[in-house]
Order: structure tokens, then C-alpha cells, then sequence
């Protein structure tokens, strides 16, 4: 069986060893930051690196986030560029992002407003 595909939205100090221990693990993963530094950090060790969040999402079977706030969360995932506007029905979306429930809810709802009835 094939592994999944793996779209991960932040490459800092939490996100960034997550991706590259997936990569280390077989997943092939997908990444996006905003950080310049960040991204040649996780291209090294072997995570694709994306042009966008958009782009990070869109073949993912699983998408994961980590995060430093509220307003990071929600332009990685509801931005014109952001995860929502490619993910796949079906893809699973796991955020591991010091937020509040009340913005992870607002993502939800964005998408759930997106998917065909």
C-alpha cells in the first residue's frame, strides 16, 4: 500500500522536525512556509517544498499544520492561497498550532462551506 502524501503548512521549530522526521519515515511530504530560511532548512532534508499553501495541500491525502497563531492559521488555510481553496474531499487535516478552538472551528466551517453538497 502506498504511504500517504503529506501536505505540512510551518517549517519552524515544531513543524519543521515533524516534516523532516515524516520524509526520514518514507511519507512523502509537501511543505510550505513563509520563512525563506525554513524552507532550504526542509528542502535539505528532503521535504518537497511548495509555492504556496494552496500548492502544499493539493494532492495531500493528510494536511498538517503547526503554527505560531491565530492569523498564521488562518492565512495558511483560508487565504486566496490558502489549503482550503485545493484540498481534496477526503483529505484529513490535523493542526498541532498554538491557537484558539474558536479560530481551528472558524477553518472548519470555511470548509465545510466549500465542499459540494
Amino acid at each position: 500500500m502506498a504511504k500517504q502524501r503529506i501536505g505540512f503548512l510551518g517549517m519552524g521549530a515544531m513543524g519543521g522536525p515533524m516534516a523532516r522526521r515524516l520524509v526520514h519515515l518514507g511519507f512523502s511530504v509537501t511543505g510550505y512556509d513563509v520563512s525563506a530560511k525554513r524552507i532550504e532548512t526542509a528542502a535539505t532534508e528532503g521535504v518537497t517544498i511548495a509555492g504556496s499553501a494552496a500548492a502544499a495541500a493539493e494532492d495531500a491525502d493528510v494536511v498538517m499544520s503547526s503554527l505560531p497563531n491565530p492569523a498564521a492559521v488562518r492565512a495558511a488555510y483560508l487565504d486566496a492561497n490558502g489549503a482550503v481553496s485545493t484540498l481534496r474531499a477526503g483529505a484529513i487535516l490535523v493542526d498541532m498550532s498554538t491557537i484558539d478552538p474558536n479560530t481551528w472551528h472558524e477553518v472548519a466551517t470555511d470548509r465545510a462551506a466549500m465542499s459540494p453538497a
